[in-house]
């Protein structure tokens, strides 16, 4: 099974496209992360919103030290080494997420045209 997937057309063709815009693919994480919280986020009060932030802010952490230990030469465990590449567009979307996070609840806590300026510097 492990074969034929790796030799399937639509991993191949997947693989190619990866490949190819590559350098674009940490930017595209972090604006995917903005974009899903700007849309599920609720309110700044409502306790599945703060544990979004939590997740985020452990799972954020748990990458950063992984990346780091990955490019100190520390050993992995066998299933993180076999993903490493992913590790920085993790950090990139958690990264984003908590971002988006954060200037949407900034925006519905203030009054619009009190903090436009300051709103406009975040994004």
């Amino acid at each position: 099974m492990k074969q034929f997937l790796e030799d399937s057309k639509i991993i191949r063709a997947a693989r190619h496209t990866y490949n190819r815009y590559e350098r674009f693919v940490p930017l595209l994480a972090f604006v995917g992360g903005f974009t899903w919280d700007s849309l599920t986020l609720t309110r700044i009060d409502q306790l599945p919103d703060n544990l979004i932030l939590l997740l985020y802010l452990a799972l954020l952490s748990v990458s950063i030290v992984l990346l780091m230990m990955h490019e100190s030469g520390s050993e992995l465990p066998a299933l993180v080494n076999r993903y490493h590449q992913w590790l920085p567009n993790a950090v990139q979307f958690f990264t984003g997420g908590l971002f988006s996070n954060y200037v949407v609840f900034y925006f519905q806590s203030a009054s619009f045209t009190k903090t436009a300026l300051f709103l406009l510097i975040l994004i």
